[in-house]
């Protein structure tokens, strides 16, 4: 009788394959906008300090984690000259810009097999006040790490200098965030993320 046997050689490829598609994925952003790849790198950092500070968990660590570091990465389909676009963008290109998300959310449940992480990336310009995109989802009804992840993504896109406009100061940031609590951004992961900012352990 010939006994059936896992495909041993397959199952090792598979996590291998992930790894590279991951690393490709991180290198063709860098190829193409250097300010989104540093950008995802510096949220990743921000979101991890954050979880570290709070003690989630290891596997809640994890998963926020790569979302950060992958939150992006949809702006792969899009043109650079919108990306790198020094003026106000017209309503055609802001609706490209929208779709990021989702299409970040596509490649990162269906090239990489991350389904936590691309449920978590597709939610992260989701609002409290239900204005966010691309699914217009409010409150409760937001994945909790999106809410952690949106607070540091736009905390980092305020410190950060781009082509139009000048990086805020720290100070700035956080009033900024304050100001839009209860609307864009849940009012407790803003109140924690701003003790963590202000602590010792932020940006070691």
């Amino acid at each position: 009788m010939i006994r059936s046997q896992k495909p041993k050689t397959l199952c090792k490829f598979i996590p291998s394959l992930r790894l590279w598609l991951f690393k490709t994925l991180i290198l063709l952003m860098e190829l193409k906008d250097q300010y989104t790849a540093k950008h995802c790198i510096r949220v990743m950092k921000l979101a991890v300090g954050y979880a570290r500070y709070y003690s989630l968990s290891d596997y809640t660590t994890n998963t926020l984690k790569y979302s950060a570091i992958l939150h992006d990465v949809g702006k792969l389909a899009i043109s650079k000259k919108i990306l790198s676009k020094t003026t106000k963008l017209d309503d055609k290109e802001y609706k490209k810009i929208k779709c990021h998300p989702y299409i970040s959310y596509l490649i990162v449940k269906y090239m990489l097999n991350l389904k936590n992480e691309a449920n978590i990336i597709r939610s992260h310009h989701e609002r409290i006040d239900g204005k966010g995109y691309p699914d217009g989802l409010n409150g409760s009804k937001i994945n909790d790490l999106s809410k952690i992840l949106a607070v540091c993504d736009a905390f980092d896109a305020m410190t950060s200098n781009r082509v139009y406009r000048k990086k805020l100061s720290y100070k700035e940031a956080i009033d900024e965030l304050k100001t839009n609590a209860g609307t864009q951004f849940d009012n407790k992961i803003v109140s924690n993320f701003c003790e963590y900012i202000n602590s010792k352990k932020a940006f070691k």
